[in-house]
């Protein structure tokens, strides 16, 4: 009897044991998680005044802002990248909370550590620095330097990141989902600010003539009449990159360009759908929805006038207002033998 008692009041010591361990734990990962919650929205308070102070042009603002997010985005990461975070996620339904926390914070940190103060160098460097334009020349060699260390940053962020973007965000506790929502919003921008700069500084140089001169035709669509492709391309100009000099030695109005034969073949469906004129007019061949194929028939058009180009873009009268709006205004010559 004393035996049996004494067995019954071992076990519940250890249920006991181990229902008081399991209240510590959850304690611990709830004040755990509380703290994190804060150290994320004090990071996301980061993160919106670094794009304040850049929209003000306050590039030491913006850095002194981007310090503040690595120290939060890193207490975040420390308070969530334990074992209890772990047995935590492996809870049904509660777990999805504490999973997304640990991978937004992750995220977080890997962002505030590698893109961010790589995103706030280049914007230093070309205020101030080596892709600072100087007589009329961007250096690509300082580019291809820079290049890189670019790549490298996109590459920590690119995985926590993906993690992410790819979260359902489905049965996030209030006030958690809205938080995580934007915490995830600002992640995704990061991303892709840092992956556009990567594919930037890896073509930039080419681009630039650092391997030779290149020969580029610039389309300015007009919107007043409408084609898949944006719009009329009124205005078709060329642009000679050598060396990092940037310099556009015509522009043709479009009125004054001949209509060309068979410059490319056409396929069936083409044919039946644009007409013939879609590859011989300059003025049909915005017409696709393609625009690579438009911009393969555009540098036929201009190789058969004996210009090689290298690539087309094209734009239209609200890109170039915004382009304007960070250059100035650019006062123009007139010219008897071209309209612009």
């Amino acid at each position: 009897m004393r035996s049996s008692l004494a067995r019954l009041l071992s076990r519940r010591r250890i249920i006991l044991a181990i229902v008081s361990l399991f209240a510590v734990a959850t304690i611990a990962l709830l004040v755990e998680a509380v703290l994190a919650g804060f150290a994320m929205n004090a990071a996301k308070n980061d993160g919106d005044a670094i794009v304040t102070a850049l929209n003000a042009g306050d590039l030491q603002g913006a850095q002194a802002a981007a310090k503040e997010l690595e120290k939060d985005a890193s207490r975040a990461r420390s308070l969530t990248d334990d074992p209890l975070w772990w047995m935590g996620s492996q809870i049904p339904w509660l777990g999805n909370n504490i999973s997304d926390i640990h991978d937004s914070a992750t995220a977080l940190s890997a962002i505030a550590s590698a893109s961010l103060p790589t995103l706030l160098h280049l914007a230093d460097e070309v205020a101030h620095g080596s892709l600072r334009p100087r007589h009329g020349r961007i250096d690509p060699a300082a580019i291809a330097a820079l290049a890189p260390s670019v790549h490298q940053a996109a590459q920590v962020v690119d995985g926590p990141a993906s993690t992410v973007e790819n979260m359902s965000m489905s049965g996030l506790i209030p006030p958690l989902d809205s938080l995580m929502a934007q915490v995830k919003d600002g992640i995704t921008q990061a991303k892709t600010a840092i992956d556009a700069a990567s594919n930037a500084f890896e073509v930039l140089p080419t681009m630039l003539g650092g391997d030779g001169p290149r020969n580029y035709l610039l389309l300015v669509q007009n919107p007043a009449e409408i084609r898949s492709s944006g719009g009329l391309p009124g205005t078709w100009a060329l642009i000679r990159a050598s060396d990092g000099r940037l310099k556009m030695t015509s522009t043709t109005f479009l009125g004054n360009l001949q209509q060309q034969t068979t410059p490319v073949r056409l396929t069936t469906d083409e044919s039946q759908l644009f007409g013939s004129g879609f590859g011989t007019s300059p003025n049909d061949i915005t017409e696709t929805p393609d625009f690579p194929r438009a911009a393969q028939i555009a540098s036929a058009i201009e190789k058969r006038r004996g210009v090689k180009v290298s690539a087309v873009f094209a734009v239209d009268p609200v890109a170039l207002s915004l382009v304007l709006g960070g250059t100035g205004p650019v006062t123009l010559k007139p010219d008897r033998k071209s309209v612009v």
